[in-house]
């Protein structure tokens, strides 16, 4: 099953929080340390102030799965396209890039490389092979989602979809409201592999487009699940 990609702004959100929490470091440190020498300046320089603005995100990524702080606020993670744990060096390469994709441009070539790219990924992902995805799409109810008091007469066409769980199928949702909301090639081709997948995993043999079938298979799942 397909993972969601994070969107622009929850990267950025992540991000912000990110550079919130290592400012208030800065803050704390100076309050604590108050340097007033040359040489007091330039150890908090050197020893406090740029080791966590150096090593803060390529530090927690790799020692806490691919989650900083911001990510794990927003349900973020990085992972690898193809689906191999992500490496140290995965981690470094991703870091060595950030400074062009966000600090030396300040965001615009990141924004426009995750927007444009089919996986969503920044330059220092597409050298690393690496993206961010979301991580919470269980978290809402299906029912709740899709407000199905139209459907007391439906019928099922689909039964095996129970084979599914609920949070795969809250996956399905949310290629569908991608695809729906943003008209990119990326999330087009998203929704047809979704839709290939789930005829392989589900032995569909149907005359039924893509988006014509996944609509069709979540209203079959929240038919029968409830």
């Amino acid at each position: 099953m397909q993972y969601v990609a994070a969107t622009v702004l929850e990267r950025g959100f992540a991000w912000l929080i990110d550079a919130i929490i290592v400012g208030l470091y800065f803050l704390i440190m100076a309050m604590i340390l108050s340097p007033n020498t040359d040489n007091e300046r330039l150890f908090y320089t050197v020893a406090v102030i740029l080791p966590p603005f150096f090593f803060y995100t390529v530090l927690m990524e790799w020692l806490n799965d691919g989650r900083s702080i911001g990510k794990m606020v927003l349900g973020l993670k990085v992972v690898r396209v193809d689906g191999r744990p992500v490496a140290g060096y995965d981690y470094l390469m991703r870091w060595m890039f950030r400074w062009l994709d966000i600090y030396m441009t300040l965001g615009t070539l990141g924004s426009v490389m995750v927007s444009a790219t089919s996986r969503s990924q920044r330059l220092g992902d597409v050298l690393a092979d690496t993206t961010v995805i979301q991580t919470r799409s269980g978290r809402i109810s299906l029912k709740r989602v899709l407000r199905l008091g139209f459907l007391t007469k439906y019928e099922p066409k689909f039964p095996q979809v129970l084979l599914l769980t609920e949070e795969q199928m809250m996956l399905v949702k949310e290629v569908m409201n991608r695809n729906r909301k943003i008209k990119t090639s990326g999330n087009h081709r998203a929704l047809a592999e979704t839709a290939d997948r789930l005829r392989l995993i589900l032995d569909i043999d149907s005359k039924l487009g893509d988006k014509a079938l996944l609509e069709t298979l979540m209203k079959d799942y929240v038919t029968l699940s409830r």
